[in-house]
C-alpha cells in the first residue's frame, strides 16, 4: 500500500512537472527571434510551429531549469 501511496504521488508531482515544461516550452514559437534559440530544429525552418519538441525542452530549461530538472529525473524513474 505504501509504494502504491508513493507511485501515485510521483505520478501527480510527474503530471504537473511535464505540463508545466511544455507549458514553458511552447513560448519560444511567440518569441520574435525564436530561430536564435533553435538547437536542433533546421534552420530553414519557416514558421514556429516547425520547431523541434527538444529545442522547446532547451527552452523550458533556460526559463525554468527547476521544473524541467524535475520532470526529467522523474521520467527515469
Amino acid at each position: 500500500m505504501k509504494k502504491l501511496l508513493i507511485f501515485i504521488l510521483l505520478l501527480l508531482v510527474f503530471a504537473y512537472s511535464f505540463f508545466a515544461t511544455t507549458w514553458t516550452g511552447s513560448y519560444i514559437m511567440l518569441e520574435e527571434n525564436w530561430k536564435s534559440h533553435i538547437v536542433f530544429t533546421p534552420e530553414k525552418a519557416t514558421n514556429p510551429q516547425q520547431i523541434y519538441e527538444i529545442d522547446k525542452i532547451i527552452y523550458a530549461f533556460k526559463y525554468t531549469p527547476m521544473m524541467s530538472i524535475v520532470c526529467c529525473v522523474l521520467y527515469r524513474c
